[in-house]
């Protein structure tokens, strides 16, 4: 959990990713930046197995940049989708919900 918590912080340090077309202009830098997230997705993915604590989706949520970043968001949604019904003791609710075609994504706070 400890090693979690690691690779949690960096993410969020990294985050919010440039838009698309900030990682076009500035290619070593843009190029860099989306080969540290997916390593740290990876790593994250690595660490969620066998449990998905919720504090993982505000952080994963919050990474995302304008755009699609080459297609690289796309790991970000699938390891949020691994998500499935949880409420934490602050009423936080994360879940998923899809019809096999489209996935809706929900994160919201119950009074």
């Amino acid at each position: 959990m400890r090693r979690l918590s690691v690779l949690l912080a960096e993410l969020q340090a990294l985050s919010p990713m440039p838009s698309d077309e900030e990682l076009v202009a500035l290619p070593e830098e843009g190029s860099r930046r989306l080969d540290k997230y997916v390593e740290l997705l990876e790593a994250i993915r690595q660490e969620t197995t066998a449990e998905f604590p919720p504090e993982v989706v505000s952080v994963l949520l919050s990474s995302f940049g304008v755009g699609d970043g080459y297609e690289v968001y796309w790991t970000t949604v699938h390891l949020i989708r691994r998500v499935r019904i949880r409420v934490q003791g602050n009423g936080a609710v994360y879940c998923w919900e899809g019809d096999g075609v489209s996935m809706i994504f929900r994160f919201c706070l119950i009074d």
